[in-house]
């Protein structure tokens, strides 16, 4: 094996690893848990948000959390494997965890194990920028925090927080250049922000109904203490 065919392998197992994390449905279980198909149920969407409406509050904040696990577990390992590959001395490749990243957000949205329909894979990818981008995950937050609050739209928090990573990192690129202590995921200059914004492009194809329903004062509305149509 050539070192060219040996780099496409590994590059490639990057992303199926990613591809298959993220595949792995922690909504559908749960339903399954309870005797609920969430695809028939609710929004019908395989997704936090749908768990929170049908499953309840304690349910939907543990798929959620796992939702967020599926998409850094990939790119931890990929980071340790860059460095690992890399040898002592360097740091772990931005291009790696990316890959197993482009990954673990496509599996949520089509998994395979659901004739490729699945939720809108927002968790996950907060999973990912949190290992890739963590100044800009921790700003995305900050953002769909209020969001929410004030609207009380769950998916309209989540695209505008998704949105603003791209902005974000273009801004971190340009002013602070933060990240982890040792970490050159920023080294690229503007480089994040393009390979962030096809993914916020992809959340927000994603949430083009939500947006409707917004438009329309249709779309269910989050409490504390659950959902509410109102």
């Amino acid at each position: 094996m050539t070192g060219f065919e040996y780099l496409v392998l590994r590059e490639a197992g990057l992303v199926i690893l990613g591809y298959l994390a993220g595949s792995v449905s922690f909504s559908a279980l749960a339903g399954r848990l309870r005797g609920v198909d969430l695809r028939k149920t609710g929004s019908g969407n395989l997704g936090a948000t749908n768990v929170f409406s049908v499953l309840g509050k304690p349910t939907g904040l543990a798929v959620f959390g796992l939702d967020v696990f599926k998409g850094s577990f990939p790119c931890i390992v990929a980071q340790s494997f860059s460095a690992m590959i890399l040898g002592d001395g360097h740091h772990p490749g931005f291009f790696e965890i990316v890959l197993a990243g482009v990954g673990a957000v496509i599996g949520p949205l089509f998994p395979v194990v659901h004739q490729f329909k699945g939720g809108k894979g927002v968790a996950t990818s907060l999973g990912v920028v949190l290992v890739a981008a963590p100044f800009e995950s921790i700003i995305a937050l900050v953002i769909f925090i209020p969001v929410v609050w004030m609207t009380r739209y769950i998916s309209l928090g989540s695209l505008v927080a998704t949105i603003s990573v791209p902005v974000f990192s273009v801004v971190n690129a340009a002013f602070f250049h933060m990240g982890p202590a040792g970490n050159v995921i920023h080294a690229g200059g503007f480089l994040p922000a393009i390979l962030f914004a096809p993914m916020a492009y992809i959340i927000y194809r994603t949430h083009r109904g939500n947006l409707r329903r917004i438009r329309e004062k249709t779309e269910t509305r989050f409490s504390w203490w659950g959902y509410t149509g109102k």
